[in-house]
């Protein structure tokens, strides 16, 4: 699934290709992919694509359409692709831009641009725009474990499974441990950063396809899927916490409760 460093990735190539490019029609293959009638936007020029957690915002003259990858969602740019589970397309004049998801889980929807996009969303902060108060001011009332609170896109939009698990590490705090009792929240802010801005770079790295906008490549991770601590060399723990697959180092990592 892709999660911030990833949509950050599509969002910086469809800026570069599609600004100040106006939308001449628009083909949808797949009706439930869409909210509701995004229509206006045909005729419309593209002023910026930019990103908000996970989602990717088309910012038109009056509109906003906000698009939602979720699990697998992929956007190819050209012509005449054969390309299949394509469930909607927007036309420009010399190229397509073709919106793939093999699962049928994305989602589109138009918003007017008065509409306050945090609100929309649910989404109080970006995970790059967090500040050590913001996360005390959070994360201290939070009777939560601290991985969960991490993937909570309320609290913190952009940060999946696998990064959580890497912040964590990096922060050498057990995922279990309790929002509440954690003593150094600038540590805390500065591992979210420090984690997502080295994903970021891997990817922006990472040379794909010019038509397909990849926002997969090679996770170098220190944590996830591995079988022993980078540090210690312990064996690395694997457990389920809410449902999702957490790795940790027990010896690295305080449990704080």
């Amino acid at each position: 699934m892709p999660e911030l460093p990833e949509v950050y990735k599509v969002t910086y190539l469809l800026n570069e290709k599609l600004v100040n490019r106006r939308v001449k029609a628009v083909k949808v293959l797949y009706s439930k992919i869409l909210e509701n009638d995004i229509s206006k936007i045909i005729n419309k020029r593209i002023n910026k694509v930019f990103r908000i957690g996970k989602y990717i915002i088309f910012a038109f003259e009056e509109d906003y359409l906000i698009a939602h990858m979720r699990m697998e969602g992929r956007f190819y740019i050209g012509n005449k692709l054969n390309l299949k589970h394509v469930h909607l397309k927007l036309i420009f004049d010399d190229f397509i831009l073709y919106y793939q998801d093999f699962r049928k889980f994305g989602r589109f929807k138009l918003l007017s641009k008065s509409t306050d996009l945090y609100q929309e969303l649910k989404i109080k902060k970006d995970a790059l725009d967090i500040d050590e108060k913001y996360l005390r001011d959070t994360f201290s009332k939070v009777g939560r474990n601290l991985k969960t609170a991490l993937l909570d896109q309320r609290l913190i939009a952009g940060i999946g499974n696998i990064y959580a698990d890497e912040i964590c590490f990096e922060a050498k705090i057990h995922p279990l441990s309790k929002t509440s009792l954690i003593n150094d929240y600038g540590k805390l802010n500065n591992s979210i950063k420090i984690v997502l801005n080295k994903f970021i770079k891997t990817g922006m790295d990472f040379d794909g396809n010019d038509e397909y906008l990849s926002w997969e490549f090679a996770l170098d991770t220190d944590v996830h899927f591995k079988k022993n601590c980078k540090v210690c060399n312990d064996l690395i723990k694997k457990i389920k916490i809410n449902g999702r697959t957490t790795y940790f180092c027990e010896n690295c990592q305080e449990l704080l409760k």
